[in-house]
């Protein structure tokens, strides 16, 4: 992960095209979409912590908290975590994070920013996914490669499909989605 990262930032090699190989190839194989996932994070970079322009791990306003017009907490994160108390809620938070939060943000439904590439503000039923070529999170020039993306996973899926026929589901469950967790 840390190899495939580096090579989303260019700093592999001073050759991008190199960087853009090596970082496809071990980013696909790790399910992550590479030139989608190296144009959002390149935009979380240059964006961290807008409230509208951000792309990922946007702060939420406190009305996406759960807090109503009187500071009352009404969701059901809040009242789950006034609940069970600090300690289980950071655990309840870790596992969310890393067995859910992951594919839910690469499908668009979780942590993604309120505008589009456009620099439009996104419609309630926008969704900004990172496998679409026409998702509102690439620009048009974007789009070759967002199919490109789309399609390594789709070749990865294959792969580890047939080694589940070939020798089970649960070998391909330890050996690869235990450790794919991590990749989070």
């Amino acid at each position: 992960w840390v190899l495939a990262h580096e090579c989303g930032h260019g700093a592999f090699s001073p050759n991008q095209t190199l960087n853009d190989i090596v970082g496809f190839i071990i980013h696909q194989a790790l399910l992550v979409p590479y030139f989608a996932w190296q144009y959002s994070h390149a935009k979380h970079h240059r964006r961290t912590n807008h409230l509208t322009d951000g792309e990922s791990h946007v702060p939420s306003t406190g009305q996406e908290n759960g807090l109503d017009e009187h500071g009352e907490r009404n969701s059901f994160y809040a009242i789950l975590h006034e609940a069970i108390g600090d300690g289980a809620f950071a655990a309840v938070q870790i596992y969310t994070h890393l067995f859910i939060g992951w594919p839910v943000y690469l499908l668009g439904l979780a942590s993604t920013g309120r505008n589009g590439a456009d620099g439009a503000p996104l419609e309630e039923d926008d969704i900004m996914d990172h496998f679409r070529p026409g998702s509102k999170l690439f620009p048009p020039k974007m789009r070759a490669k967002a199919y490109m993306s789309t399609g390594g996973m789709l070749v990865v899926f294959a792969i580890l499909m047939k080694f589940s026929w070939d020798y089970g589901f649960l070998p391909v469950v330890l050996w690869y989605f235990g450790p794919y967790t991590w990749t989070n």
